[in-house]
């Protein structure tokens, strides 16, 4: 029997664990009902699907995988800001914002911005390949707004872009 799917986006959400996000990509893909099969093609287009019921632009959107780890997975910030402020309204948005590493606290984020008014405050999933590192969450203003955010960079200067976003963050 499986873990509830929280559990699951959680796990995936705070270590980054690819494989979990994969196989949920695949099942997701399946359909509510099953009825077909759970392939990238299939899963891409649930995926442009639920975005459009978002809002978000589908066409600067393609999952080559469900990982994230494939160079010919495409996302802009635009489109994952709009994907977040949509989670933060959705029913199950307190889960998805509790799966999420806290800066200088939790998964991923526990080394990062410690000491900085981001500890305990921002709310992030990294990702990280050979030529991208990206930041993505909510932060919370002085004044109690939740701001979602997303800082993606391409290159190979990734150690100095980390830096920086953590300076932003």
């Amino acid at each position: 029997e499986s873990p509830p799917l929280a559990r699951l986006v959680s796990a995936i959400n705070r270590e980054s664990i690819n494989h979990y996000a994969e196989l949920l990509f695949r099942d997701g893909a399946r359909g509510p009902q099953h009825s077909v099969q759970g392939t990238v093609a299939n899963g891409n287009h649930a995926m442009h699907q639920f975005l459009a019921t978002v809002g978000a632009d589908t066409s600067s959107v393609y999952n080559a995988d469900g990982s994230g780890l494939s160079i010919a997975d495409r996302v802009t910030a635009r489109a994952m800001v709009q994907l977040l402020n949509y989670a933060h309204r959705a029913p199950w948005g307190p889960e998805f914002h509790a799966s999420l590493p806290v800066a200088g606290e939790s998964g991923t984020q526990r080394r990062r911005m410690k000491g900085s008014p981001a500890q305990g405050n921002l709310h992030a999933k990294t990702g990280t390949t050979n030529d991208v590192i990206a930041l993505a969450g909510y932060v919370t203003a002085t004044d109690g707004e939740v701001l979602a955010f997303s800082f993606l960079y391409n290159g190979t200067d990734r150690w100095t872009a980390k830096a920086t976003m953590d300076v932003m963050g």
